[in-house]
């Protein structure tokens, strides 16, 4: 009986620090909305401690459009796309869906050279 308590006061606990997490947060985003960091916390812990990538890429996407200089902003943003990207490669290998859609693997397309070079976009 004491240990379900202890579990059910945990989970309450991190309930409430969860919602008066969200609470500061918004508030701070409606405060500072040009303060890049903020929109890069608040999508991280979207991302990281709700697993929630759609609302995390909203937050960097609003972010974006109110801190429009914000180098630093990009870097977070294409880190967590990446970071989705391993996410989804690793849970794919993990089912074994390997195969791209067409029924040929992606280490077979970059193999053969089929994919674009990126390097060409990324020259100054």
């Amino acid at each position: 009986m004491l240990v379900t308590n202890i579990r059910y006061l945990h989970s309450w606990l991190y309930l409430v620090m969860y919602a008066a997490l969200l609470q500061v947060l918004t508030k701070a985003l409606q405060l500072h909305p040009a303060a890049s960091g903020l929109w890069s916390y608040a999508a991280a812990w979207e991302f990281e401690h709700n697993s929630n990538a759609a609302a995390a890429r909203t937050l960097m996407q609003r972010g974006l459009r109110m801190c429009k200089g914000s180098q630093q902003l990009w870097l977070e943003y294409f880190r967590m796309e990446l970071m989705f990207a391993h996410k989804l490669r690793t849970r794919r290998r993990i089912l074994g869906l390997n195969a791209a859609p067409g029924g040929t693997s992606t280490q077979h397309l970059m193999q053969n050279h089929s994919l674009p070079d990126v390097s060409v976009w990324c020259k100054s």
